[in-house]
């Protein structure tokens, strides 16, 4: 069993039937610090192993990507921002966050690419996305046709801003820096703090985008970053093969 990210819910009926299946799992393991200390209050041994997901830019790389995209995108690298905002995760006034990007975009020279990671519903990036760019004449709105154009987009982008934890996890493979936005969303915050606090910031509020965006780039590191990344997908290439040597155990004794 692996569990992801997230705590015990205070006071739910079933948590006394969740901690009983952790407690006779084989093997559990979270990945972020928030999550690992939520087991040790309920007493469950758990491994702490970075989002499987970072993987990606061993399986998938920057030219790989570009034949999925069919030649769709005109795009140089580094030349724009890539933001994703969820629904009901932006920021309460939309003009003033888009005013501070577009200063952003004016003194850098860099476009800024609206694009969507979540559709399913209470996700819905491209509802709020769409009223961001009604807003800003410079603005585009990208819709991608599958993940492959995700992947393309976060990776050639100068800078991830957003509020999707699996945006930043893809941003970091591909050695984007990132702007974590909204307080609220434990889970990126924790996800930052745990495995990247030493190249990226955390906590950032909808109306400090401008001035953190200096924070961010004098934060970043690349030669840093490229370590613990290659560290991280060595942990996690390991963990894989632990799981792999457990299941063979159990399946053929």
């Amino acid at each position: 069993y692996i569990a992801g990210g997230g705590q015990f819910p205070k006071n739910n009926k079933y948590n006394s039937y969740l901690k009983c299946v952790l407690l006779n799992s084989k093997i559990v393991s979270v990945r972020d610090n928030r999550t690992y200390r939520s087991m040790l209050d309920h007493d469950i041994k758990a491994d702490l192993i970075p989002d499987s997901a970072i993987l990606m830019s061993k399986l998938f790389s920057p030219e790989f990507l570009e034949t999925k995209t069919d030649g769709k995108f005109h795009i140089n690298r580094g030349s724009y921002v890539y933001l994703q905002v969820g629904k009901n995760k932006g920021p309460i006034n939309l003009q003033s966050f888009v005013n501070q990007l577009e200063k952003v975009s004016t003194e850098f020279g860099l476009k800024v690419i609206c694009s969507p990671i979540g559709f399913a519903p209470g996700h819905e990036d491209d509802k709020i996305l769409k009223k961001l760019v009604s807003l800003s004449k410079d603005w585009e709105l990208v819709y991608p046709n599958n993940i492959y154009d995700i992947m393309y987009l976060i990776s050639n982008s100068k800078m991830y801003i957003g509020t999707s934890l699996h945006g930043a996890i893809t941003a970091f493979a591909y050695q984007v820096p990132i702007m974590p936005l909204n307080k609220k969303i434990l889970k990126l915050n924790s996800f930052v703090n745990t495995w990247t606090k030493e190249v990226y910031i955390s906590n950032i509020d909808f109306e400090m985008v401008y001035e953190s965006f200096f924070k961010v780039f004098d934060k970043w590191d690349e030669k840093v970053a490229e370590n613990l990344l290659k560290n991280q997908q060595e942990i996690v290439e390991a963990y894989f093969e632990k799981i792999n040597k457990i299941s063979r155990y159990h399946l053929y004794r």
